[in-house]
């Protein structure tokens, strides 16, 4: 069972060890849970877009666990009116986000990322550097 709450955002001490980021898809609850398993340590934080879809990954996931969960509205899926650069611009946002929440290993469940991404395992130099790629591909409006 995951369970909601809210945060405040703590800066990141860079003396600490990298932190690891696991980013899967919403629609493969089994290969949510095969990236946690495949972690290099137990996830402290699952953080999740607020579809149906991604709780019940959550859920397998965590197979019955419990962990501090952030249900986070820019890990959604793209909207119908929303066009390709705002959506690659809010998953920036939502890239960047999530290297301001303090965790060792984040669970982190999305609906829809650009470029068709399956499950993806960053550490955290390279979740900053994947935001800024993703800003950098976003077409001009």
């Amino acid at each position: 069972m995951t369970s909601s709450t809210s945060v405040n955002a703590q800066p990141h001490d860079s003396a600490d060890v990298e932190r690891t980021y696991l980013l899967v898809s919403s629609r493969s609850p089994v290969e949510a849970r095969a990236a946690m398993l495949r972690a290099p340590s137990a996830p402290d934080l699952c953080v999740r877009s607020p579809s149906p879809d991604a709780r019940r990954a959550a859920e397998a996931a965590f197979a019955g666990g419990s962990v501090r969960t952030i249900v986070e509205p820019l890990l959604a899926r793209r909207g119908a009116a929303e066009t390709l650069g705002d959506f690659m611009w809010r998953c920036a946002d939502a890239m960047r986000t999530l290297y301001a929440l303090d965790t060792r290993t984040a669970l982190v469940i999305f609906d829809e990322l650009p470029g068709g991404h399956g499950a993806v395992r960053l550490e955290e130099h390279e979740l900053v550097r994947f935001a800024d790629e993703l800003e950098r591909a976003a077409p001009a409006a």
